[in-house]
């Protein structure tokens, strides 16, 4: 029978606790709570991607291979793929991946004492102007020590960065013009 992944412990997300992602609300609050630290000094921020992320975990129970049937027009018949890592798509692949993600920003603001959030993949974090390592070391952080690596692309720093396709600033509005 088809095992809509439920068998294989897959898309158990209905069963299990949920994470915490932090969305733009949650970015602008660290945001809010670093200005408020940090008052009389420039601040920045960085936005990182975790590259390929679902890429980089193998599904977890070995018991129960997780199957892929398609279509090859070429051939003209069926194919049949086993999933050796987390699939995009799955319910469980969310949230086994923000699990990973949510314990990674813990680890990193314990370890780095950097106020890192994370919307699914995507990583944003305050930082003073004045230390211009701070990006680098969290990548350096992913990569070396968790052995995930980011892509390049991506990433941005400074005092207004584009991150989940919001503009997100510490410099302050523009004025508007006299007698407007």
């Amino acid at each position: 029978p088809c095992d809509d992944g439920c068998l294989a412990r897959i898309n158990e997300t209905v069963r299990l606790p949920r994470v915490r992602i932090d969305g733009v609300d949650g970015c602008l609050a660290a945001m809010r709570a670093f200005a408020s630290a940090f008052p009389n000094e420039c601040l920045d921020a960085f936005s990182v991607d975790h590259a390929d992320a679902y890429k980089h975990f193998r599904g977890s129970n070995r018991k129960h291979l997780r199957l892929i049937v398609c279509w090859d027009p070429e051939r003209g018949c069926e194919r049949l793929f086993v999933a050796k890592r987390l699939l995009f798509g799955e319910s469980a692949s969310v949230l086994a991946y923000n699990t990973w993600a949510g314990i990674a920003c813990r680890a990193i603001r314990r370890g780095l004492h950097v106020p890192i959030c994370h919307f699914y993949d995507d990583y944003f974090s305050p930082a003073r102007s004045t230390d211009r390592t701070v990006m680098d070391d969290v990548r350096c952080f992913f990569v070396s020590i968790l052995g995930t690596p980011f892509s390049p692309q991506k990433a941005a720093r400074g005092a207004q960065v584009k991150h989940l396709g919001v503009l997100l600033s510490f410099e302050p509005p523009p004025s508007s013009p006299a007698g407007t």
